[in-house]
């Protein structure tokens, strides 16, 4: 119904403008072009934000655990992650610092992964000196807390499993020892306890297992 010269065509009461310079179809080619390009930058615009968003929330997260932070932390980590160095990327914006946590019986449990979660991990529970710590009793591997004050019998050896599990081992003992028992050492993850008990596990239950392979980071 357009003819040739046409400055604009009513699209559903929306008016397209048109170059009548340009044949029908050619206008039709650059209408459809400029839609696609616009259609590319909205799902990049969309995914940026979403990005920013975010690092913003790993940003917040990041601040909570500093203003939990003692000076002596804070020295700590300013060498290990060079934050006095603007011009390297932070390496904290990849949440690579922070533990991560499972629920089981309506119960938190919090755990380190590697040697800069299980530092974070002392930081973020220092003063809660009733929370219990647990580890592997024989080598490295993970530090737990259980984010609960008198936990039962239960609470805790479902605590010892999930101290086994993300220590990539099936059985063994493991160290129990209250949080005010344990301080940080010289190094980074590292751990010195004072006093403890210890349990022996011999088998995981499978619900165990299963809660252990839904962890996720923590929610601060």
């Amino acid at each position: 119904s357009l003819s040739q010269g046409a400055s604009s065509m009513d699209y559903y009461g929306e008016t397209i403008p048109l170059d009548p310079t340009l044949s029908l179809s050619k206008n039709a080619e650059r209408f459809f072009k400029r839609g696609k390009k616009a259609k590319a930058a909205l799902n990049y615009a969309k995914a940026r934000y979403s990005q920013t968003k975010q690092e913003l929330a790993e940003a917040e997260q990041f601040l909570q655990v500093l203003l939990a932070c003692e000076e002596e932390d804070l020295e700590r980590y300013e060498k290990e992650f060079h934050l006095s160095r603007k011009e390297e990327k932070n390496p904290l914006m990849d949440q690579a610092f922070l533990p991560s946590e499972v629920l089981y019986g309506g119960v938190r449990y919090v755990f380190g992964r590697n040697a800069r979660q299980n530092d974070f991990l002392g930081t973020l529970f220092s003063k809660k000196g009733e929370c219990l710590f647990l580890h592997v009793k024989l080598g490295h591997g993970a530090h737990l807390i259980i984010d609960k004050e008198n936990p039962t019998d239960k609470e805790v050896e479902v605590g010892c499993c999930l101290a086994l599990l993300a220590s990539h081992q099936e059985m063994g003992e493991v160290m129990i020892a209250k949080k005010k028992d344990v301080r940080k050492g010289t190094s980074i993850g590292q751990a010195v306890v004072k006093a403890y008990t210890s349990a022996l596990i011999r088998k995981i239950d499978p619900s165990i297992q299963n809660a252990f392979e839904g962890s996720k980071k923590i929610t601060l």
